[in-house]
């Protein structure tokens, strides 16, 4: 029935997820007996990256040195899904070139996938390539597969932020931390965007959930602001302050002019 073949497309995407990817094969495997509404290509798609992950954790079990790309290159030739063993371990050295490489070529050969779009939108973000981001993370959510529509919803909301997109970001984590609230990472993000559409907020109550309170998940303490600098007073010029001399000996002047006149007048008083 399509609820059972849902409960198994669910549970396959969660071995996935989760690291097990030879119970993950399985899950897809039974659901190729009777696949349903699912379409086959994304599903055998889904299968083989359960495969090439499973394949990849064998052979680093059995070899304690770096994996030889070279046979995997090779292999990946009769059997495409190799190129996501391949793509994987780029990754893991920081080798974005030749791990958007690997993950193109499987794509000549394979549907699109979430798993897919979202390593390939990884990779261009990290290289700038913001236009090849956005446009795999457009494809990726119109792929029809959700096993990794979560981290392609976070690459979206990265490309948001470049393009200064701040308030659209920060509505859409917020729906995203309500379907997965314990996730560090988006509640890390949330706090960034926060901050940066409430500059010098106080939250309501920094330690309660994010989402109750519309704050930051973690303790947001607001930088004080600035003290305004004085105005300096203004300079006098030279002028104003030849002015103030003159005048003030000119009071100076008069004053003892007057005293001087009151002193000679009292004397004359007192003669007579």
């Amino acid at each position: 029935s399509n609820t059972d073949t849902d409960t198994r497309m669910y549970l396959g995407a969660c071995y996935l997820r989760q690291g097990r990817y030879s119970d993950a094969e399985v899950v897809y495997g039974q659901v190729e007996k009777d696949p349903g509404d699912v379409d086959r290509d994304l599903l055998r798609g889904l299968k083989e990256t359960a495969a090439a992950m499973n394949e990849l954790e064998v052979m680093r079990m059995q070899q304690s040195g770096e994996i030889n790309t070279e046979t995997l290159e090779k292999a990946a030739v009769t059997q495409p899904y190799m190129y996501l063993s391949l793509a994987s371990i780029y990754i893991d050295r920081g080798d974005e070139l030749h791990a958007r490489t690997a993950l193109n070529s499987y794509l000549s050969q394979r549907p699109l996938n979430t798993y897919v779009a979202y390593e390939l939108s990884t990779a261009y973000l990290n290289e700038k390539k913001y236009s090849e981001a956005k446009d795999m993370i457009e494809k990726g959510l119109a792929s029809g597969d959700s096993s990794f529509i979560d981290l392609l919803r976070f690459n979206e909301i990265v490309l948001m932020e470049v393009d200064g997109q701040y308030e659209e970001a920060l509505n859409a984590v917020q729906e995203l931390l309500k379907q997965y609230p314990e996730n560090a990472a988006m509640k890390k993000e949330y706090d960034f965007l926060y901050t940066r559409v409430n500059l010098h907020t106080t939250p309501v109550n920094p330690e309660s959930d994010a989402l109750l309170h519309d704050s930051p998940s973690q303790d947001y303490t607001p930088e004080p602001e600035p003290e305004p600098e004085p105005e300096p007073e203004p300079e006098e010029t030279q002028e104003e302050t030849q002015d103030e001399t003159q005048d003030q000996e000119s009071d100076e002047t008069q004053d003892e002019t007057q005293d001087q006149g009151s002193d000679e007048t009292q004397e004359e008083y007192q003669d007579e």
